[in-house]
């Protein structure tokens, strides 16, 4: 503390006011997450090679059926598409 502060004084304290009120970059990004949602199922999605695990994975149901139900929905898909 003087009198007449230098603009290195004045920056420091700024710096550390703003420090203990705002997150550092680095714990905003330290639990970043994507989360995947499918929001429309085309002939083409069924098709990825990853889209049954996800469903299975997003909606663990023993009670329901993903694998006849995809397999049901890529028979009338493939169906449709034939002359």
């Amino acid at each position: 503390m003087t009198p007449k502060p230098t603009e290195e004084d004045a920056n420091s304290w700024l710096r550390s006011e703003l420090d203990r009120v705002f997150p550092s970059a680095k714990s905003l990004i330290s639990e970043m997450k994507l989360n995947e949602r499918f929001k429309n199922v085309t002939f083409e999605t069924l098709n990825q090679s990853n889209f049954l695990k996800s469903v299975k994975h997003a909606f663990p149901n023993p009670k329901l059926n993903w694998d006849q139900a995809c397999k049901d929905f890529k028979a009338a898909g493939q169906s449709e598409n034939k002359p």
